[in-house]
């Protein structure tokens, strides 16, 4: 194995930042997608139900995400946009389901960091391209991961606990849920950016490792926003830093790891997708749209009851480019932390 440059990463990593910023912040027109003359079909798109699948059970966050979503696509576009849910095989039932449909755009995927980006980079083999097998849309939603300690931790800063784990390499246990999720790879990245080392363990699913984070018998954990916060709000859990460049609103009294280590820069989003070969009209109209509903204070708001803050990526190709510099990101800290899933 080729070791990876801290400082190389490091640098890497930043150039995900402000490539970030063109994603949040609409620093593309929709004019970077290539031209295709729209028909009169492209133009009266939708005249029929749209499909949105969730490769994933109901009742999820991901899955309540896509539902907020689609229900304002109803209102805002004049035709029934409806949920599908089709899980199995970590997310590849659906997936697969909208490669095989007509590139039309009344089928599509909803994207989420943890199979399209994190599993995309640690896997051997992979039955699709995230980036090249789909015409992408726009980002709907985001969020950081937080570093969250239990409540009587000793640890009250980020500096607090890095200082430990220099002390004592291997010792500190952070707990993800499973091999190449995002809740491991992400302190992975940490642990590059700071050359400290802990200890992964590794559980099948969210609630085990959340129970063991409460209970104290693990130093910390790197989830996504949405799902420690209630625990936060309780104060049965420490925030201490988001993995953000910026502060949460959602959290504006917790630093961001940047504020320690400047270039520390990871943001999950969750998007929009449809079948390779979709018209860049019916893409840009999505886009468009899901950039309007951004704006909307009423969707605001249901997002930040989840713990997440809307998004719009400044171009459908925007999010193409975001979606590749992940997994190009994700790929390297694999490599450098020796991550692969058989």
């Amino acid at each position: 194995m080729t070791p990876v440059d801290k400082s190389e990463l490091s640098s890497f990593a930043q150039g995900i930042a402000r490539r970030h910023v063109l994603l949040a912040a609409g620093g593309a027109t929709a004019s970077a997608l290539a031209p295709w003359p729209a028909g009169a079909q492209d133009a009266a798109y939708p005249n029929k139900p749209v499909k949105v699948i969730v490769p994933w059970p109901a009742g999820g966050a991901t899955d309540v995400l896509a539902r907020i979503l689609a229900e304002r696509l109803t209102s805002k576009l004049g035709h029934n946009f409806f949920v599908d849910n089709r899980p199995g095989a970590t997310g590849y039932i659906g997936t697969q389901a909208v490669i095989s449909s007509p590139a039309d755009g009344y089928t599509l995927l909803v994207m989420a960091p943890s199979l399209h980006t994190f599993h995309a980079a640690v896997a051997k083999t992979i039955p699709f391209d995230a980036v090249k097998d789909f015409t992408p849309v726009s980002a709907f939603a985001q969020f950081p991961s937080v570093l969250v300690v239990p409540a009587n931790s000793p640890y009250n800063t980020v500096s607090d606990l890095l200082a430990d784990a220099r002390k004592r390499p291997e010792k500190l246990t952070f707990g993800s849920f499973g091999n190449g999720s995002a809740a491991h790879m992400i302190p992975e990245l940490l642990s590059i950016f700071t050359k400290t080392k802990f200890l992964h363990v590794p559980y099948k699913g969210a609630a085990p490792a959340i129970t063991d984070l409460l209970a104290g018998r693990l130093d910390f954990m790197m989830d996504s926003l949405p799902s420690p916060m209630p625990h936060i709000r309780s104060g049965r859990l420490k925030a201490l830093a988001v993995t953000s460049k910026a502060r949460s609103t959602l959290l504006p009294g917790v630093p961001t790891i940047a504020e320690t280590m400047p270039g520390f820069d990871v943001i999950l989003c969750i998007g929009l997708g449809a079948p390779a070969g979709t018209p860049a009209s019916i893409a840009n109209k999505l886009h468009d749209a899901v950039r309007q509903i951004s704006l909307e204070p009423a969707y605001v708001e249901k997002l930040a009851n989840l713990g997440s803050e809307p998004s719009s990526s400044g171009s459908p190709e925007a999010f193409r480019t975001f979606l590749s510099s992940q997994r190009e990101l994700w790929t390297k800290v694999a490599t450098q932390s020796g991550i692969t899933l058989d």
